[in-house]
């Protein structure tokens, strides 16, 4: 499926999005303690159950934690599902090793950023097949960052998998690497806090099939 076709999608998708994870929002501000870059923030290596992320059964998807990793399994096609980490930050980087479990090459697969509810937040995405993009979805709509359509580099087919995601949030630059290299980046202003989380998503086909790992929160 071509980039512009995939994206022609979006809008049927966005009204099917499901939420997986809670957010555990702070009753008020507090003002943080100076943090070093580098320093993790918040780091789960899903090897201690529960430990925090929402987990669902549904005839539409699962999220559940399995072989030692966060399992997204999307059942059907043309939808997205997420997991958030109960989590509150601003700047982050956050890094988290993937790999598809089994299912379609053209997927969806990433990292979501300043999460405030399921119709608003940033997502960092890349495919099996080699796409990748940076998005938004306010009040449910969704729109790309730093590109008109999904972009494709064949290293990200080539590359061995797991594939170490990298994305951040720091300010109004938004950016998404695969390992030590640049994808892309981007400036945008909607959100400057909210939760953390992983995401997957299928399109022409279900039984989108992925395991997410090592989920570490750095100061950028």
């Amino acid at each position: 499926m071509s980039p512009s076709t995939r994206m022609r999608g979006w809008s049927l998708v966005c009204i099917f999005l499901v939420s997986c994870g809670f957010p555990l929002w702070m009753a008020g501000e507090v003002t943080p303690s100076p943090v070093a870059k580098g320093e993790i923030l918040f780091e789960d290596d899903f090897n201690h159950v529960p430990s925090g992320w929402g987990i669902s059964d549904s005839p539409d998807a699962v999220v559940s934690y399995e072989q030692g990793g966060l399992r997204l399994l999307v059942r059907e096609a043309g939808k997205n599902i997420w997991s958030v980490a109960g989590q509150r930050f601003s700047d982050v980087r956050i890094e988290v090793a993937i790999r598809q479990v089994a299912g379609p090459e053209d997927n969806l697969m990433g990292i979501i950023c300043r999460y405030r509810n399921r119709e608003n937040f940033y997502m960092m995405f890349v495919s099996r097949d080699g796409y990748y993009g940076m998005g938004k979805v306010v009040d449910s709509t969704y729109t790309l960052l730093g590109a008109e359509q999904l972009q494709y580099s064949s290293m990200l087919q080539s590359s061995s998998w797991p594939l170490r995601l990298v994305a951040e949030c720091s300010g109004h630059r938004l950016s998404l690497s695969a390992g030590d290299k640049l994808l892309m980046a981007a400036e945008d202003d909607t959100f400057d806090r909210g939760d953390v989380g992983v995401i997957a998503g299928a399109y022409r086909e279900g039984g989108v099939d992925v395991l997410f790992d090592n989920f570490v929160v750095r100061q950028p």
